[in-house]
């Protein structure tokens, strides 16, 4: 960081154990962008369900998202076309 912003700092190859581990997240994270440029439910909650953190059984993990995108809809109109 300085006072023209964040810059990335290039640090070569990622040993290959932390790369499998960080592969997961970063697939994940790919998918999340696209449910969220594109509107693809099926695609956000395969993102959800993806997630290492989510525990919960499937259907209240589903439950729960569907619940916060509908209390959010005027944020999210990718997900409800008119």
């Amino acid at each position: 960081m300085d006072g023209g912003g964040a810059r990335g700092l290039v640090m070569g190859d990622l040993p290959p154990a932390v790369a499998a581990i960080t592969a997961r997240h970063v697939s994940n994270q790919e998918l999340i962008v696209t449910a969220a440029l594109t509107g693809d439910i099926r695609a956000a909650r395969q993102a959800l369900l993806n997630d290492p953190l989510v525990t919960l059984p499937l259907e209240t993990a589903v439950a729960m998202l569907d619940e916060l995108m509908a209390a959010n809809t005027s944020y999210l109109p990718q997900f409800f076309p008119a």
